[in-house]
C-alpha cells in the first residue's frame, strides 16, 4: 500500500498503536507541520471530535488539514457520528452506547477503520463488526481490563492519559493484560508542541513490541449471533452459519431484523457486522 493510501478493503486493515485524541481546539492550530511532528513522534492515528451536525464541507476541510501533502501514514477518526466520518472518508470510534456497530458499519461501509469504546466484557464480545475496541479508564483493575480483551474478537486499546502513563507503570503491563495499541488523551489547553513532545515521551514508556515493526493485527471478520460474537467465514450462507452452530432444525432467522425465507438461506450470504436472530424449535 502507497504511503497514505485509504485502507484497501480486499487487504487486512493495518490497526493503530498509538492513537492521539486532538483537544477541541485542535482546529484553531496554524499550520501542518504539527501532524508531521506527531507522525514523527510516533502517532500513526488522530482522534478527532467534530460536531455531528457541522456542514460537511465545513468539515472535511477541517480534516484535510489533518492529511497534508505528502501525506503521513495515519488513520484519522471521529468521535460518535458514522455518518459525519463517512462524510468525509475517515474512520469512527463509538461510544459504548449508541447506535449499534453493525448500524455504523452499514452507514461507514468497508475499508473504514470502524473503533467502539466497551467497559465489560459483555460489551467486548457484542462488538461485532468492529475493527478494535478501546477501554476507557474506568476498568482499572487488572482482572477486569484482561476479561475484557480475553473477550473480544479483535484487537484492544488502553485509553489513558499523558499524566497516568508519565506518572506510573502502565505501559509495560499493558501487553501483559493483552492489550495491543492505545489512545492517549490530553488536557484541553495542549499546545501543538507539548502534545508532540508528550507523544515521544510516552512511546519511550510503552511496550518496544508495539513500535519493533509496523503493527499488522489482521482483522477477523465476525457476525453478532443471538446477542454473541460468532467468526465469519468467507462465502457464509445462512445454511452454513447454522450448520456451524449445530441449529439446522432453526425454525426462522432474522438478518439485522428482516426475517429471511427459508428458501433463501442457501444464497443469502453474510456480511462482516450483520446480528443475526436464530429461532429453534
Amino acid at each position: 500500500m502507497p504511503p497514505g493510501a485509504p485502507p484497501d478493503p480486499a487487504t487486512d486493515l493495518v490497526l493503530p498503536r498509538l492513537t492521539v485524541a486532538l483537544p477541541a481546539g485542535w482546529t484553531e492550530w496554524e499550520g501542518t507541520s504539527w501532524v508531521q511532528a506527531l507522525v514523527a513522534a510516533g502517532a500513526d492515528a488522530l482522534l478527532v471530535e467534530l460536531d455531528a451536525a457541522a456542514d460537511p464541507d465545513l468539515a472535511r476541510r477541517a480534516i484535510s488539514r489533518l492529511q497534508p501533502d505528502p501525506r503521513p501514514v495515519l488513520h484519522i477518526l471521529v468521535e460518535n457520528s458514522p455518518a459525519l466520518a463517512a462524510a468525509v472518508d475517515v474512520g469512527v470510534l463509538l461510544a459504548e452506547r449508541g447506535v449499534s456497530t453493525a448500524e455504523a458499519r452499514r452507514t461507514l461501509g468497508p475499508g473504514r477503520l470502524l473503533g467502539r469504546v466497551v467497559g465489560s466484557p459483555a460489551a467486548a464480545a457484542a462488538a461485532a463488526g468492529a475493527d478494535v475496541l478501546v477501554v476507557e479508564e474506568a476498568a482499572t483493575e487488572p482482572q477486569a481490563l484482561r476479561a475484557i480483551v480475553e473477550a473480544a474478537w479483535v484487537p484492544v486499546l488502553a485509553s489513558s492519559s499523558v499524566t497516568d502513563l508519565e506518572t506510573g507503570n502502565e505501559g509495560p503491563g499493558l501487553v501483559g493484560l493483552g492489550f495491543e495499541g492505545i489512545v492517549l488523551r490530553s488536557g484541553p489547553e495542549t499546545t501543538p508542541s507539548l502534545l508532540a513532545s508528550a507523544v515521544a515521551a510516552v512511546q519511550t514508556i510503552l511496550p518496544a513490541a508495539w513500535f519493533a515493526s509496523t503493527p499488522a493485527a489482521s482483522v477477523a471478520p465476525v457476525i453478532l449471533v443471538d446477542g454473541v460474537a460468532h467468526p465469519l467465514p468467507p462465502e457464509t450462507a445462512v445454511t452454513d452459519l447454522l450448520a456451524d452452530l449445530g441449529r439446522e432444525s432453526a425454525t426462522s432467522v432474522a438478518v439485522n431484523g428482516a426475517p429471511v425465507a427459508r428458501r433463501r438461506w442457501d444464497d443469502t450470504l453474510l456480511a462482516p457486522g450483520d446480528d443475526v436472530r436464530v429461532t429453534s424449535g
